[in-house]
């Protein structure tokens, strides 16, 4: 991962914040310090956008905070951390997208017309039906998706959000009499360096590249991230579709990512254009705020959190 403007202009931007006592971070302060590896030593260094430990929970839009908590709690998901932090923690990193995924969709969760709206926003498909989540109780929106992973990815972990493939958020959809699978991938401020080789066991992943896929082959291209993560979030969406044709027959992907990081949006513009292109209308890049603006007059005050924190 790599700094750039955006990423120090948002880290800023969270900073001050914090520093001014907005009303989002309900009196949190800076914690003091982060950690990084740097030739294999944890290094600490003062920051201004890592809460204080006992203020992590304000990491979290106040009024879905205990519920966000709980829900990850019940399902065993793992809490994006740094170094020599607990994954059981909330992270206190203010620019954490895991954190920017609950604070923005976790509130409307069960709200079938705002799910339908903001959908029409990012595919324009305006579906039918919005279906309860098949991996869990209670949700129309599934955090840090995984299922089968071990027999769908032959993967060697199915610990949601840690050492396997997760999608941020999956939306359940009817239209017609088509099930649809809707993946969400959250970014924040992600880049990724060119020299970041994330692929060491791609070979588990290329073989279920078929005939069918919407990836043309397994190209040289996702040997690295954030290419390998979207390759595999695709292969992760083809392999339900085809062991298990009851639950989904179709899917459109969709990657949220703030229109000023440009250099993530041109990376997974990239990705989009290895597609193929038949399938290239089931993919779609999209700004947060344009996600969210059709629930505006629905959910003023989650509106007003979100632009002064993030938009």
């Amino acid at each position: 991962m790599k700094n750039t403007n955006y990423k120090e202009k948002q880290g800023e931007r969270q900073a001050r914040l914090i520093e001014m006592e907005s009303f989002v971070f309900c009196g949190a302060k800076n914690r003091g310090n982060a950690s990084w590896v740097k030739n294999e030593q944890i290094c600490y260094k003062e920051s201004r956008k890592v809460l204080r430990n006992e203020d992590r929970k304000k990491n979290l839009y106040e009024p879905i905070r205990e519920n966000v908590i709980k829900y990850v709690n019940n399902a065993k998901i793992s809490w994006w951390h740094m170094v020599g932090e607990n994954n059981q923690d909330i992270t206190a990193h203010t620019l954490s997208s895991q954190v920017s995924c609950f604070n923005h969709l976790f509130q409307i969760k069960n709200d079938e017309a705002a799910i339908k709206t903001i959908l029409k926003s990012a595919t324009g498909i305006l579906f039918d039906e919005i279906l309860p989540s098949f991996i869990e109780d209670n949700t129309r929106i599934s955090f840090e998706f995984g299922f089968h992973n071990k027999q769908l990815l032959n993967e060697k972990s199915e610990t949601r959000g840690e050492k396997c493939t997760s999608i941020d958020a999956l939306i359940y959809a009817r239209k017609d009499t088509e099930k649809w699978l809707i993946p969400i991938e959250w970014k924040y401020t992600e880049a990724y360096a060119q020299s970041e080789n994330c692929a060491p066991n791609y070979e588990r992943y290329e073989k279920f590249v078929s005939a069918h896929s919407h990836l043309p082959s397994w190209q040289v291209l996702y040997y690295r991230d954030p290419f390998y993560e979207l390759a595999r979030q695709t292969l992760l969406m083809e392999r339900i579709i085809e062991k298990y044709p009851d639950i989904a027959s179709r899917f459109f992907h969709i990657i949220v990512i703030p229109k000023k990081n440009n250099e993530m949006i041109k990376d997974a513009e990239t990705f989009g254009s290895s597609l193929k292109q038949d399938v290239a209308n089931t993919y779609k890049i999209i700004d947060p705020s344009e996600l969210l603006q059709p629930i505006e007059e629905s959910y003023p005050n989650l509106i007003e959190y979100l632009k002064t924190r993030y938009w």
